[in-house]
C-alpha cells in the first residue's frame, strides 16, 4: 500500500476550466519510469522526457514529479524547466479528479500537508494543471441618486482574490448632466493583492440652481488581462435636484375678499421645485 501523503492546502470543487497540461502516471516503488511516485518512507523522482506545454506563448517542460516521504510533510511537487510566473499560484493541480491549490516557488508547483490520498503499487494516477476561469470585475455606485454638492463612491469587486495588485480603470460619461455639473477626481481604482474589492469617490457633484434631475454613466474602462467584465460593468447615476420646494396657496374665496358667515373658505397648498 502506498501511503501517498499528497498535500492539500485548499480543496475546491472541480469546474469547467482550461486544462494546461495532463498526464496519467503509474505508481512505482523504484526510481525508474515516467511518473515515479514514492513508496512509503522512500523518496523518488520521475524524469519526464518531452512532456511539455505552451502557455501564454511560453514553452514549459515538466522535468520531474516528486513525492517526498511522510516525514517531509507529504509534499507533491512538479518541477518545470524555467521560473514560473506568479499567476500560476492561482492555478489548481487536479489529482484523480479532485482540485488542489498549489504554491508557486521558483520553478516548482507544490501541494502539501495532506494525508487523504493513497494508492497501491501499479495504480494509475491522473494529474492535470488547471487554469482557473478568468476573474470577473463588477461595478457599483453609491449613493444613487446622489444629491448636489455630494460625492458618489464607486466600488469595484473581483470574483476572486489575485496574487498581485490590479488597477481597474473607471470612465465617466455625461448623459443629461453637463460638464459643469460634476467633476471626476479619480480615473482608476486599485485592488490590493489578496483583496477582492476597493472603492473610491469617482463623482463630485456641483451645487446648481434651477436644474432638473440629471444623469451620467460610470463604467469600467479597458480591463487589464486576464480580467473580464462581470454582470454589471456600468451604472447610470442620477444627480438629484435638491434646490428646494416653493409653496403656493390657492384660497377660495381669494385672499382679501369678504367672507360671510354662510361661506366655508378653503385653501389648497401646492409644492413646486424652486
Amino acid at each position: 500500500m502506498l501511503l501517498g501523503a499528497l498535500s492539500l492546502l485548499n480543496s475546491v470543487p472541480a469546474k469547467a476550466q482550461t486544462t494546461v497540461w495532463s498526464a496519467t502516471l503509474t505508481v512505482k516503488t523504484i526510481n525508474v519510469g515516467v511518473g515515479c511516485i514514492n513508496a512509503a518512507g522512500l523518496e523518488c523522482s520521475a524524469l519526464l522526457t518531452n512532456d511539455d506545454f505552451t502557455h501564454n506563448s511560453v514553452d514549459y517542460e515538466i522535468n520531474t514529479i516528486r513525492l517526498l516521504a511522510n516525514n517531509f510533510g507529504g509534499q507533491l511537487s512538479l518541477t518545470l524547466n524555467k521560473s514560473i510566473p506568479s499567476s500560476f499560484s492561482d492555478y489548481k493541480l487536479r489529482v484523480d479528479g479532485s482540485d488542489f491549490a498549489v504554491t508557486s516557488v521558483f520553478n516548482m508547483l507544490i501541494i502539501a500537508n495532506n494525508t487523504g490520498l493513497s494508492w497501491n503499487v501499479n495504480d494509475s494516477v491522473s494529474l492535470s494543471l488547471i487554469e482557473p476561469s478568468p476573474p470577473t470585475v463588477t461595478l457599483s455606485v453609491s449613493p444613487n441618486p446622489v444629491g448636489e454638492g455630494s460625492t458618489a463612491t464607486a466600488t469595484v469587486k473581483l470574483s476572486r482574490a489575485l496574487s498581485s495588485a490590479v488597477t481597474i480603470p473607471v470612465t465617466v460619461t455625461a448623459g443629461t448632466a453637463e460638464s459643469g455639473d460634476y467633476s471626476s477626481p479619480v480615473s482608476s481604482i486599485t485592488i490590493a493583492a489578496g483583496n477582492v474589492e476597493s472603492a473610491a469617490g469617482v463623482i463630485r457633484t456641483n451645487q446648481d440652481t434651477d436644474e432638473d434631475d440629471e444623469t451620467l454613466t460610470v463604467a469600467l474602462g479597458t480591463l487589464p488581462s486576464p480580467l473580464v467584465a462581470g454582470t454589471q460593468s456600468s451604472v447610470t447615476l442620477t444627480i438629484r435636484d435638491d434646490d428646494g420646494l416653493m409653496i403656493s396657496v390657492n384660497a377660495n374665496p381669494p385672499c382679501g375678499s369678504e367672507v360671510t358667515n354662510a361661506e366655508q373658505p378653503s385653501y389648497a397648498l401646492k409644492l413646486t421645485p424652486a
